[in-house]
Order: structure tokens, then sequence, then C-alpha cells
């Protein structure tokens, strides 16, 4: 009812996304209100479920590429310091 009002208030287009639960199911959708007198507004709603699967994909895959790039600089990280010791191991001996 919020976007109702100001869509007459103010005459500008109001757009909003809301989750829908019906029959155990989830509708994203989009909501667009415009006023087209002073007491009635017009609205459209529209799917929106393909866009956010999408967003959530591409969430979801950035998410991985940091955490194999997080584990690939742990790993040479981890790698260098294992040589370093076993130099000094090395070195060790053979200076006492």
């Amino acid at each position: 009812m919020e976007y109702t009002q100001t869509a007459i208030q103010t005459g500008e287009l109001q757009i909003y996304e809301q989750k829908i639960v019906s029959d155990e199911r989830v509708y994203d959708q989009e909501v667009r209100i415009v006023a087209i007198a002073d007491t009635e507004v017009l609205v459209m709603i529209r799917d929106i479920r393909d866009r956010k699967q999408a967003e959530e994909a591409s969430i979801l895959e950035e998410r991985n590429r940091m955490a194999r790039e997080i584990h690939d600089t742990l790993a040479q990280t981890l790698t260098g310091v294992l040589v370093h010791m076993g130099a000094i191991s090395r070195w060790e001996r053979v200076t006492f």
C-alpha cells in the first residue's frame, strides 16, 4: 500500500521486488506501480525467477573462484615454507 500511495502522491513510477510463498513454492516478482489518475494506479507484476537464479549462480561462481584462488595461494605459500624449512634443516646439519 505504501508504494501505491507514493505513486499517487508523486506521480513517479514505483518499483520493488517481493517474494510470494504459495503452495510451498517461492515466487520472485518485480512489481511496478504507476498512477493513472488521482485515485487509480496501474500495477504490473513480472516473474523474475530466471533473473534471480542467474544472480545466485553468478554469486556462487564468484565464491568458488575466490575459494580456489585462496586455496592455490595458501598451497603455494605452504610449499614455499616447507622447502625453506628443509633447506634450513640441511644447512644446520652441514654447519654443526
